[in-house]
């Protein structure tokens, strides 16, 4: 009995310090003690490797663990929710003029891409809107300015301080009006 290992109920249960031939035992009880606290909606989250390890785990064959830890990094554009990857877009901005000059990297050359361009309306204003059910999730609250087929957008007079993100896109009949967000850059704010 002394290497019994309480749980505390919070909004979340992490897993990763469990043998995995615990957690079905430690994921019930887990749900029933956040019932018996009085949580009406428990919202439950598992993350599988399905990947196959030969040669004593000198191979790797199958899927990447995802490298999703937080709400932020995982934001709903149009009721999806879409990975954020700021290394894979590199969204930057520079000021000309007075206009912001927006340009990214190309994150795959395998399909004709689109790119939803991004901004806040006022400066000071949240890029994301984040609430409760159960677990956390946030929202796109940003204006899609545009679609654009190239790696660079100019907004021609925004106000100072606001934020840009670059939401990618692709769809089977290359269709910039159709389709729906795949990818999202970081928020990145205009230059000065």
């Amino acid at each position: 009995m002394d290497n019994i290992h309480h749980v505390p109920i919070h909004e979340e249960l992490d897993l990763h310090s469990f043998l995995p031939k615990d957690i079905p035992s430690v994921v019930e009880e887990f749900i029933e003690a956040a019932a018996g606290a009085g949580n009406r909606a428990i919202r439950v989250c598992l993350e599988l490797d399905t990947s196959w390890w030969p040669l004593a785990g000198r191979l790797k064959v199958g899927a990447k663990r995802s490298p999703i830890r937080t709400p932020e990094l995982a934001v709903i554009v149009n009721e999806i929710l879409v990975p954020v990857d700021g290394e894979a877009v590199d969204l930057t901005t520079r000021r000309d003029g007075a206009a912001q000059r927006l340009s990214w990297r190309v994150p795959t050359d395998r399909a004709r891409l689109f790119y939803h361009v991004y901004r806040t309306e006022k400066a000071g204003d949240s890029d994301t809107f984040c609430f409760e059910t159960g677990a956390t999730q946030c929202k796109l609250a940003m204006t899609d300015l545009g679609t654009v087929r190239g790696t660079t957008y100019v907004d021609r007079s925004p106000a100072p301080g606001l934020t840009y993100r670059i939401g990618v896109a692709a769809n089977w009949e290359d269709d910039p009006e159709q389709g729906d967000v795949f990818l999202l850059s970081a928020p990145v704010r205009a230059a000065p």
